[in-house]
């Protein structure tokens, strides 16, 4: 699952800033995991969802395969 947050976060037309903030993640969490210095938890990824469907239609696939992910269990 990690792997697949890390792309989103590449992949998002919005910074990390403005995605921490919408997910209500701190900014150096995303950091972290962007730098695989950190493991993406269940609780961050779905905060992830949320933050990225409501920055719309842009990133919707980013938000699809991050649900996958987690409807997966987590598997990379």
């Amino acid at each position: 699952m990690s792997n697949v947050v890390r792309d989103a976060l590449k992949r998002s037309p919005a910074s990390l800033r403005a995605l921490a903030r919408e997910a209500g993640v701190p900014v150096s969490t995303l950091s972290r995991i962007l730098n695989k210095e950190r493991d993406v938890t269940e609780e961050v990824a779905s905060a992830l969802v949320d933050a990225l469907k409501a920055w719309g239609d842009s990133c919707q696939e980013a938000s699809s395969r991050i649900r996958d992910a987690l409807d997966d269990g987590g598997s990379e």
